[in-house]
């Protein structure tokens, strides 16, 4: 789970590291010093090789799969709010797990803030306030760089520097995907239209595959 989660993030352009029992101690040293000095913002990890970790600016801990008690719940989520500092724990829940999680959360004492999953559009939006506040807006321009920003406001309109700007602010993030609501019926399936059907009397014992039965029919 480990390696196909490290796949799907590092797939969506995430700087990612992952920790598991699997690596060999070097591996793993080699991931926490990337978390440590920013090369990595993202680390997916067991509960095995997260025991011990002491990450100090971790703010963020998510719990892909629910755990299997509440004190592993509590030591999952200490990974944050190190040495007086505030952090977020966050439990993704389908709604088949939800009273798992709620008879987790009420084992650790803990009170849960319930909210959906963000749709794409709130998500972009969130994107757009992160830019606008970012505090490159304020720094004053290096005199190294004021040739070349005044090269491009003479060749360029402000709308065009916008909107190149704005299209590398969003090539550095994954793009936002919509997740299906939790009680959303799936589309009905098309009709398949004039069909035949065939029944075979025989088996992958005797040597029928698709393979070989796809260029008969």
């Amino acid at each position: 789970m480990v390696t196909r989660l490290l796949s799907r993030l590092s797939n969506r352009g995430f700087s990612v590291v992952a920790l598991s029992g699997e690596l060999s101690q070097a591996e793993r040293s080699h991931a926490l010093q990337a978390m440590r000095d920013g090369r990595a913002r993202v680390c997916v990890a067991t509960d095995v090789a997260a025991r011990g970790i002491d990450l100090p600016n971790l703010d963020l801990v998510i719990h892909a799969e629910l755990p299997n008690s509440h004190e592993t719940l509590l030591h999952r989520s200490g990974r944050t709010g190190r040495a007086g500092r505030k952090g977020v724990s966050a439990l993704i829940v389908p709604p088949k797990s939800l009273r798992k999680a709620e008879r987790l959360l009420k084992m650790a004492k803990l009170q849960a803030t319930w909210d959906s999953a963000p749709s794409a559009d709130a998500i972009k939006a969130r994107d757009g306030e992160r830019m606008l506040t970012d505090p490159a807006w304020a720094e004053t321009p290096a005199a190294s760089d004021e040739a070349m920003i005044a090269k491009l406001a003479e060749e360029f309109s402000p709308q065009q520097l916008a909107a190149a700007y704005l299209r590398l602010w969003n090539a550095g993030r994954s793009a936002p995907e919509e997740l299906s609501a939790a009680n959303a019926k799936p589309e009905p399936r098309a009709p398949f239209g004039p069909s035949v059907w065939f029944s075979l009397d025989t088996g992958r014992d005797k040597g029928a595959d698709p393979r070989r039965l796809l260029p008969m029919l």
